[in-house]
């Protein structure tokens, strides 16, 4: 039977792997925030002020990339992983790294994620939700990283699945039984604790990682976050999932990634608060029958491993009744559109979707940081040909007068130009 979650060693390295769509925005952020409190005690969270993730970390790791087939970003660098390599081998205690890339890592990334932190130290957490919550916000997120297609469509293409059988790769991580299972072909099963996010307990997530590292209790559950990650209600969605339709042909990653991802859909989640009754996406029926196998398929396999699960593991079978599809829109709320316009106005002229911020210097993410040209150098002098020095006797006597004069001039000027600065002095 499962085991509930207690204090990990005091040497323990938390590998906190995501996934997305499972709170770790907020995790992540009450980590970074709370830096100085982890250190007294013996807590290290790798980075410093305004580090709140290790997704480069964990993307030089995999080797991965943001982006589109043939237009992404580049590759983080390896010295990313090193660095946090290294501070995790400097520290005696325990140590917590997160990001959600770790998540989709195959398996020679983990073993060698094993091997670098140290195989006797590491321990892995991940976090889970209902299928139909995890469903809904990875369509979501898919749209942020430029996917425009219909939420039906998605679920035709993405969600239906044969339970039991094989699992595509958002089924490979929104299925919890089947995420535990991966990590554990490396990591043993008891290292490994499924954290089972309880939709209406927003505490849960930090009260864990406060079980985990032996913090008091409180002392990261009592913070709130300085970023949401909301999910979008479905006029948001629409509106946006249009935008994207419409702009992505003609526009590079770096420029998506710049305007919409960090302008537009980010001022829209940290600046907008939903209208009351603001309808929000629902899954068909036929997708919520899924839902529930695979919630119950997920729930049977975890009660018979050795994982560690924290918060109601029957909660995934929390499967909502189905409800009314808000249908198309044709009108969307004026501050929607005022937000998301603002956002990309924001970000293009003064690199943030807050203009509370410091205007930050424009350059697209992605772009390789180039170098001021070297000034160029000073073109050569073309040499001279060689005089032809006359013997003193061809000299005339008037051309040795006017030398001799010049050579007096020359010698009084110098020899009364540093009298002067002499005087200058005193």
């Amino acid at each position: 039977m499962p085991r509930t979650p207690a204090a990990l060693p005091a040497d323990a390295v938390l590998v906190h792997i995501g996934p997305h769509k499972t709170g770790t925005t907020a995790i992540q952020m009450i980590l970074g925030q709370s830096r100085k409190l982890l250190e007294e005690h013996g807590v290290l969270y790798p980075g410093g002020r305004g580090k709140w993730h290790h997704h480069d970390e964990a993307k030089a790791l995999r080797g991965f990339t943001d982006g589109w087939s043939g237009d992404a970003d580049a590759r983080a660098d390896e010295s990313h992983w090193l660095a946090v390599v290294e501070a995790v081998r400097a520290h005696p205690g325990r140590v917590v790294i997160s990001s959600e890339y770790f998540a989709q890592a195959d398996q020679t990334s983990r073993l060698r994620l094993l091997n670098d932190l140290g195989e006797d130290r590491v321990h892995v957490i991940f976090g889970t939700r209902n299928p139909v919550a995890i469903g809904l916000s990875t369509w979501q997120q898919g749209m942020r990283m430029g996917y425009a297609g219909a939420l039906d469509e998605w679920l035709e293409r993405t969600y239906r699945r044969d339970v039991g059988g094989s699992v595509n790769k958002f089924w490979s991580q929104a299925d919890p039984a089947e995420l535990a299972a991966t990590w554990s072909q490396e990591v043993a099963p008891e290292r490994v604790v499924a954290l089972v996010i309880d939709e209406k307990d927003r505490l849960l997530l930090p009260a864990t990682f406060e079980q985990l590292l032996d913090l008091p209790a409180g002392s990261l559950a009592s913070q709130k976050p300085r970023q949401s990650n909301r999910s979008l209600t479905a006029v948001e969605a629409e509106l946006l999932r249009r935008v994207i339709a419409t702009v992505r042909p003609h526009v590079s990653w770096a420029e998506f990634s710049r305007i919409i991802r960090g302008g537009t859909t980010l001022r829209l989640l940290q600046s907008r608060t939903p209208l009351p009754g603001e309808a929000k996406t629902v899954l068909p029926p036929w997708a919520l029958e899924q839902a529930a196998l695979v919630a119950g398929h997920s729930i049977a396999r975890l009660e018979a491993s050795d994982h560690v699960i924290a918060g109601r593991l029957e909660s995934l079978a929390d499967i909502p009744a189905p409800a009314e599809s808000p249908g198309s829109f044709s009108e969307v709320p004026i501050d929607l559109a005022v937000e998301m316009v603002a956002g990309a106005i924001g970000v293009a002229t003064r690199g943030h979707w807050s203009f509370d911020e410091k205007r930050r210097p424009k350059r697209e993410r992605g772009a390789p940081v180039v170098s001021a040209p070297a000034p160029a150098k000073p073109a050569e002098k073309r040499a001279l040909p060689a005089a032809r020095v006359k013997p003193l006797d061809e000299y005339r006597t008037g051309e040795l007068l006017r030398y001799s004069a010049r050579r007096v001039r020359v010698s009084a000027a110098t020899r009364a130009g540093r009298i002067v600065g002499r005087l200058s002095k005193r």
